[in-house]
C-alpha cells in the first residue's frame, strides 16, 4: 500500500539513517578484531559522514524554495532504520556485526529506489538520490566481499 510522504518527512528519515549507520560503524570499528574489517567499518563511517554532510547540504538549499513541500509516493520499505546500534555489544561475533551492517545498507539502498520510484523529483534531488542509493549498495558489496572470504 502506497502513501503520500512529503520530501520534509524523507529527508528526515534520511539524515536519521544516515546519522545512525555513523554510530553503528563507529561502534563496530571498536568491536571488530580483524584488520580488514575494522578498516572498512572506519571507512563506511566516514563515507557515512559524507552522506550526512550531503543531505545536510540539500535540505539547506531546499528551505529556500518550495520542494520540501512535494508529495512522494512511496510504497513501504521494511527495515528502514531498524538496525539498533545497542544490537552489537563486545559478545556479537563479527560475522554477525557485518551481516547486520549488509542488511542495513541494502534496506537503505531499497529506501533510496523507493524515493527515486515514487515521484518526479527535481534534479538536484534525484541526482543525490542517485548517487546515495549507488554508495549503499557499494557498501553492502564491500561488506558482502569480507563476508564471502570470511566463510571460505
Amino acid at each position: 500500500m502506497m502513501r503520500s510522504v512529503s520530501l520534509k518527512e524523507l529527508l528526515a528519515l534520511a539524515l536519521e539513517i544516515e546519522r545512525r549507520s555513523i554510530s553503528y560503524y563507529e561502534k563496530a570499528s571498536g568491536l571488530l578484531l580483524d584488520g580488514e574489517s575494522r578498516r572498512l567499518a572506519t571507512a563506511l563511517a566516514r563515507e557515512e559522514r559524507v552522506h550526512l554532510e550531503k543531505l545536510t547540504r540539500l535540505q539547506e538549499a531546499a528551505a529556500h524554495s518550495n520542494t520540501l513541500d512535494l508529495g512522494v509516493d512511496l510504497q513501504p520499505v521494511s527495515g528502514i532504520g531498524e538496525i539498533d546500534i545497542q544490537a552489537i555489544t563486545g559478545d556479537t561475533q563479527p560475522r554477525e556485526i557485518l551481516e547486520l551492517a549488509r542488511r542495513g545498507e541494502r534496506e537503505t539502498q531499497a529506501f533510496y529506489q523507493a524515493i527515486l520510484d515514487g515521484a518526479e523529483l527535481p534534479v538536484e534531488w534525484h541526482e543525490m538520490l542517485t548517487y546515495l542509493r549507488d554508495q549503499e549498495k557499494s557498501h553492502a558489496f564491500r561488506l558482502g566481499a569480507i563476508l564471502e572470504r570470511s566463510s571460505n
